[in-house]
């Protein structure tokens, strides 16, 4: 059965200028720029962690006052969503904000409200269950719900409101799915379902992604046609065995790399690793050590941005190890990268909005 993310919604009102003091949306605004706040804190010590939270709230919302609520709610759902990552830096957990969290938080900042909405609506594909190792069944499944959730309403247009909050939960299982088209799922009205609904449906329907009418959920047009545009809809994609990039399923917001900019890169580094002018790959036939362009804020994120990565202030000439380093290396490894990359790169960085936290939010995983 699908879980409801750390006993806590994420929004009870729409993104705007009109936020209320108190409410949970604030609330969110407010974590998330707690993480914004240094590059990443330590996980191993969860109560300093939500101290060092609790005081910035209360220094930071005016009507914010402690109380008995368990403080880690407050951020696990933004876990969930992957506005929060958790990773391993030396053995040691460490927590921070992601990218997008970044992202949504700068287009909130910059009150671009609709653009921070379309990126928390794009994180909810992202968003996974790893079932239940009691269910036997669903032990070897990675399950997708919003993946589900929004195939069947582009398919179905809507979904009856008792099936949408009940049934669906159920789903644990290419063959769930299967049964819950067709009418066929078993269900029961339990505190998780309920759950599920209070935290996680009725946080859609306040941020005004899903929309409610009468018995019935639908979803939002402008999110049904930037899905349509840009996503292949089809339900293997929405339950799966193996891990899903979004970013390989755009069809049209996608572009092509500019090979120009990659050769020009290669050239003004003088055809040498820009990290350490001593690493060697191996000659090309045109005689020139062979080298790689790597985007420093990485391409598969240019649905994040506004402005296009593909650019020269965004392009490092690295030699093989080096670039693949930056993508599957340790997390302590890539801290290394990162700052020896951002202080070559950092007047072309700064040039296009971009500084050092930005690239620990995105490699440090």
């Amino acid at each position: 059965m699908w879980q409801a993310p750390g006993n806590s919604k994420i929004f009870d009102e729409d993104i705007n200028e009109n936020i209320k003091e108190g409410s949970i949306t604030e609330r969110t605004i407010k974590v998330l720029q707690f993480f914004a706040s240094q590059p990443f804190y330590d996980y191993s010590k969860v109560n300093d962690l939500t101290e060092k939270m609790k005081d910035f709230l209360i220094a930071n919302m005016k009507s914010f006052k402690p109380n008995k609520t368990t403080l880690s709610h407050f951020y696990k759902p933004l876990i969930f969503y992957e506005f929060v990552n958790v990773f391993n830096l030396a053995g040691q957990p460490k927590i921070s904000i992601s990218a997008t969290g970044r992202q949504f938080l700068k287009n909130y900042n910059e009150k671009k409200y609709n653009n921070a909405k379309m990126i928390f609506f794009q994180s909810t594909l992202q968003t996974r269950f790893f079932a239940n190792s009691a269910t036997i069944k669903s032990q070897n499944e990675k399950i997708f719900p919003f993946r589900m959730i929004y195939f069947l309403l582009i398919k179905n247009k809507k979904i009856n409101i008792n099936d949408f909050e009940n049934k669906l939960v159920y789903i644990t299982c290419e063959k769930d799915f299967e049964n819950f088209e067709k009418g066929n799922i078993y269900f029961k009205s339990t505190e998780k379902a309920k759950k599920w609904k209070a935290w996680v449906i009725s946080s859609l329907l306040d941020i005004k992604i899903f929309v409610k009418e009468k018995n019935y959920i639908f979803l939002n047009d402008e999110y049904k046609i930037w899905l349509e545009k840009n996503i292949e809809l089809n339900k293997e994609y929405f339950i799966m065995d193996f891990d899903f990039d979004i970013d390989e399923r755009f069809k049209k917001i996608k572009s092509k790399r500019n090979r120009k900019l990659a050769v020009e890169s290669y050239i003004k580094a003088n055809w040498k690793c820009e990290l350490n002018e001593e690493h060697f790959s191996f000659t090309t036939n045109k005689n020139k050590m062979f080298l790689e362009s790597h985007h420093i804020i990485p391409f598969s994120h240019q649905n994040l941005y506004e402005q296009q990565l593909d650019c020269k202030e965004n392009l490092i000439a690295l030699c093989p190890n080096c670039h693949r380093s930056f993508h599957h290396s340790t997390n302590k490894n890539k801290i290394k990268l990162i700052d020896v990359a951002y202080n070559l790169k950092e007047n072309e960085l700064l040039k296009i909005n971009f500084n050092k936290d930005d690239l620990y939010a995105i490699y440090l995983r």
